[in-house]
């Protein structure tokens, strides 16, 4: 199952079939949240969604399961495919929700079904509390989410190496995944390996801020609290570093970190112009995939602002949009490039002064 070149608002179809009057077309809301190449498949209500998403640079290979909390303008990797998202939801079911007539056993089963064409198996695990991540790893061991999530444990405990490894698991699982490459730099930074801990808060700084690790949901908010104010402190730590590691001598990013504040709320903003001279510079070095990535981070920075802050810097979805996918095209990622185009034309108000 690759990434579609066309966006659909309900990829397994199962809102639009509960339409009398026939299906709704798919609708296009934002080119920044939910993250390109997130595609819904089950409503929660108040704006969350489960659904596909695929990761950069993976266009070719199964989506994983994410779930986009809204109302925290985050995006969790809960699960590694629908298969063991099905089967770590089954095994949160009580004993008594087995019945043919339950929520969990009639609609997600029937998810599974239509994204695979395979009734999923089931098995006899249930009652698992939200936060038992070593139990729902043996149903799901590549979760990003629960790997990242036994990582914060025990990081808690103090128990650094297995730390360690289970963030650099999280990342195999998802390269993009921001709260992974905190918790590795600050795994990093208590081992005094500093310089290795600056590429993980330089990917930090520039991976799709929605992966950052809060949710609106407790059960899919990482537990520890030195997660607060992340990113201050990434910013803070690169900001000290006095040695960058030698991969990011000539990175253009890391060259420029003490003029970024990463601050909101401004009236004006010199992150913006720093950011898009960034851009510019890995362009024309010819790193378009690192391009693309940054202009990601111009877009979430702006929609986060007023939509005067965005007439000022001339962001809207047609200017963004269509550099996002230029993009794309340079680093050679057609299909990312595609979608992009696609949900640019698909937008509801396309010159609109929002993203």
């Amino acid at each position: 199952m690759q990434l579609p070149t066309i966006y659909d608002d309900d990829i397994l179809r199962q809102e639009r079939s509960f339409v009398p009057e026939g299906p709704l077309a798919a609708r296009v809301y934002s080119l920044v949240f939910p993250p390109i190449g997130f595609f819904p498949f089950s409503g929660l209500g108040n704006g969350d969604y489960y659904g596909f998403y695929w990761s950069i640079g993976r266009e070719e290979e199964p989506p994983l399961v994410a779930l986009s909390s809204h109302d925290r303008f985050s995006l969790i990797p809960v699960n590694s495919s629908i298969e063991t998202f099905y089967a770590c939801q089954l095994a949160r079911s009580g004993a008594d929700d087995d019945d043919d007539d339950s929520f969990l056993q009639v609609d997600y089963r029937q998810l599974v079904t239509a994204a695979t064409g395979r009734t999923p198996e089931q098995h006899d695990r249930r009652g698992l509390a939200f936060d038992d991540y070593d139990q729902f790893l043996t149903l799901d061991s590549t979760s990003a989410f629960y790997l990242c999530a036994l990582g914060d444990v025990l990081l808690g405990r103090n128990d650094v190496e297995a730390a360690e490894r289970q963030y650099r698991a999280s990342l195999d699982a998802l390269p993009e995944y921001v709260a992974a490459h905190f918790g590795l730099a600050s795994v990093l930074r208590r081992q005094r390996r500093l310089e290795e801990a600056s590429i993980h808060l330089r990917s930090a700084l520039i991976g799709p801020l929605p992966f950052y690790g809060g949710s609106f949901w407790l059960d899919t908010c990482l537990p520890s609290d030195f997660r607060n104010d992340w990113n201050r402190k990434s910013v803070m730590w690169l900001q000290r570093s006095k040695k960058l590691h030698d991969s990011l001598v000539d990175d253009p990013f890391a060259a420029r970190i003490n003029e970024l504040t990463f601050a909101t709320g401004l009236a004006e903003n010199n992150d913006i112009d720093v950011l898009q001279q960034i851009v510019e510079a890995y362009a024309t070095s010819g790193d378009y995939a690192q391009a693309a990535r940054v202009w990601i981070l111009v877009g979430e920075r702006a929609a986060m602002e007023t939509t005067s802050f965005r007439e000022r810097y001339n962001l809207n979805p047609t200017t963004y949009g269509s550099r996002l996918a230029e993009l794309f095209e340079l680093s050679g990622n057609d299909r990312r490039a595609a979608l992009v185009r696609n949900m640019l034309g698909e937008l509801e108000k396309p010159e609109g002064m929002y993203l």
